[in-house]
């Protein structure tokens, strides 16, 4: 498996404002605000632009697929995002390893699989392929 980075850093709060004002304060960055995923995946984010590296996530609705898996995880560091150059290749090795595949999603052309790695790394892993898109170079 190609990992080129550290993409981002998911942060599962309760409070996404009250979080995200904090983090800003800390990093001094300004974060994406209103960025809702409740009707496809049951959460809403904002987002440190890089280098920063953060996604603060809170849960609209734990009846999603994302939703639900994030809804039973403790406020903190969800997962760490690692951004790869072969989406396909990175999923077979991480299933290779032993390491269960949970959800894979796209956002036009950024491919995210999620894999259940809680236990025996202490986070998930959640593996990035930006395609096309330049947002993520």
């Amino acid at each position: 498996m190609q990992v080129e980075r550290i993409d981002h850093v998911h942060i599962k709060c309760s409070d996404l404002e009250e979080s995200t004002e904090r983090m800003e304060n800390f990093t001094g960055t300004t974060f994406m605000r209103g960025i809702d995923y409740t009707a496809d995946h049951g959460m809403e984010a904002t987002y440190g632009p890089f280098p920063c590296g953060l996604e603060m996530l809170h849960v609209t609705d734990d009846s999603k697929s994302m939703g639900a898996i994030y809804a039973k995880a403790p406020e903190g560091v969800f997962a760490l995002s690692y951004k790869v150059t072969d989406m396909t290749a990175a999923i077979t090795d991480m299933e290779a390893l032993g390491h269960k595949l949970l959800l894979k999603y796209e956002f036009g052309p950024i491919r995210e699989a999620l894999f259940d790695t809680k236990d025996s790394l202490g986070v998930y892993i959640e593996l990035i392929d930006y395609g096309d898109a330049a947002a993520g170079e």
